[in-house]
């Protein structure tokens, strides 16, 4: 029988770890290998049966609310497909960020909004998942008030920059764990890295960065004359690579029509 709650992995202190564990990154690799597709989200009622059979075959309590939501699957991002006990325990610095980034989101009843209000519910229900949040929003407000970056910190932002590739990634997880993470590890994670969003597409459109927000794939098995109307519908700009990205949130029905010309 699995256990009903997430086993947080931990630093030799006894610190929760909050860089991504070796599955975690095995997973993101996976997914820059398979590329952006269109993908829609389940259904919230879909997501909840899966979730529910999946406590039933470890034998688990489906009258526990938190242990039926611990095997929802997430149905977005980089961790798309893995459940939200999962992630807590192989990515517990992603959790936090994206709880701290959601903070302000209003949410609705579309799919995907219902599952970023799940996956809150469930997270904030784990003292050590609301005492860091808070440790980050306090880290954050402090960063606002500081004068612009330092020359270390452009190294940081070139390093997330580059983090796609597995050399990057793997030097950065390997950073000692023998000691309590200090700000400067807090900020060499990608997901941790808030105040550096800007500054990392800022640089590149000072250098003149220019790159069609339509993936390559696409360009290839579109009509040229759908380019622009599709990249403009679905895809956005990532904040760290400055390449285009599907986005989710703005897929809300099955069927789209190109723009129809002016009369």
């Amino acid at each position: 029988m699995k256990m009903a709650q997430p086993i947080f992995g931990r630093l030799s202190n006894g610190e929760i770890r909050l860089k991504y564990s070796p599955a975690a990154i095995k997973v993101i690799h996976e997914n820059e290998k398979n590329g952006s597709s269109p993908t829609f989200c389940l259904p919230p009622d879909q997501v909840r049966s899966r979730a529910m059979q999946a406590v039933m075959q470890r034998q688990g309590n489906t009258d526990d609310e938190v242990e039926v939501l611990g095997e929802y699957l997430m149905q977005f991002g980089k961790f798309r497909n893995q459940s939200f006990k999962w992630i807590l325990e192989n990515a517990f610095g992603f959790a936090v960020w994206l709880l701290c980034d959601m903070r302000a989101e209003v949410f609705t009843e579309a799919p995907l909004s219902k599952n970023k209000a799940a996956f809150m519910n469930y997270a904030c229900s784990f003292w050590e998942v609301q005492e860091h949040v808070k440790k980050l929003m306090k880290t954050k407000e402090k960063g606002n008030n500081k004068p612009p970056a330092s020359k270390k910190m452009k190294i940081v932002d070139d390093e997330i920059s580059s983090m796609s590739k597995q050399s990057k990634l793997e030097n950065i997880q390997g950073v000692n764990f023998s000691t309590t993470p200090t700000q400067d590890e807090y900020r060499a994670s990608s997901d941790f890295m808030v105040g550096t969003k800007r500054s990392v597409l800022s640089q590149k459109q000072k250098a003149g960065y220019k790159e069609s927000l339509l993936p390559g794939g696409w360009q290839q098995t579109l009509p040229k004359v759908d380019h622009t109307w599709v990249a403009q519908t679905f895809f956005k700009q990532n904040v760290y690579t400055g390449k285009p990205e599907l986005d989710l949130a703005r897929i809300d029905k099955l069927w789209w029509y190109p723009p129809q010309p002016p009369l």
